[in-house]
């Protein structure tokens, strides 16, 4: 027996075992709250996604409503192009300014709607005439600029 002091010689292996032993426990550790984050910020991420698809939904279905009312006032209003739809209105051309936001979520999103219009050819304006109307919903989230868009066709149907 090799002994120093009256310690046995592999004494000190199980320092060498405890020392990797906290080693794979400290990295495991960090594996996991890593994951955990990640976790995280991809529930908060799809959470923010659904409430900006519901955002740009809603605002879909408030144009169908805009063209239902009145053809004619609907194409005006998209012949313009881009509307800021901060709130449900068509009361603010152009694209969203950072301040400009939807109420009533904790989240700063920012709406717009995009038009184009498709006059199948001919010059006059007619009932034919597709309207393709793209709303955006975008929002700032820690993975950068995001965005949620739903687009649709309109006709003067009736």
């Amino acid at each position: 027996m090799n002994t120093q002091k009256g310690l046995p010689a592999e004494a000190g292996q199980s320092l060498y075992e405890m020392v990797a032993a906290i080693g794979v426990i400290g990295i495991a550790l960090f594996a996991l709250v890593s994951l955990a984050t990640l976790s995280l910020r991809n529930a908060n991420f799809s959470k923010s996604n659904q409430v900006a698809i519901s955002l740009s939904q809603e605002a879909v279905e408030w144009l169908r409503s805009q063209r239902d009312d009145n053809w004619q006032t609907f194409r005006a209003n998209a012949n313009t192009g881009v509307w800021c739809l901060q709130t449900l209105a068509f009361n603010n051309s152009g694209s969203c300014g950072i301040s400009e936001t939807v109420s009533g979520s904790a989240i700063p999103f920012r709406r717009e709607a995009q038009f184009s219009i498709n006059n199948n050819g001919t010059p006059a304006e007619t009932d034919d005439d597709i309207i393709t109307a793209t709303v955006i919903t975008s929002w700032d989230s820690p993975q950068g600029a995001s965005d949620a868009r739903v687009t649709t066709d309109f006709t003067g149907w009736r």
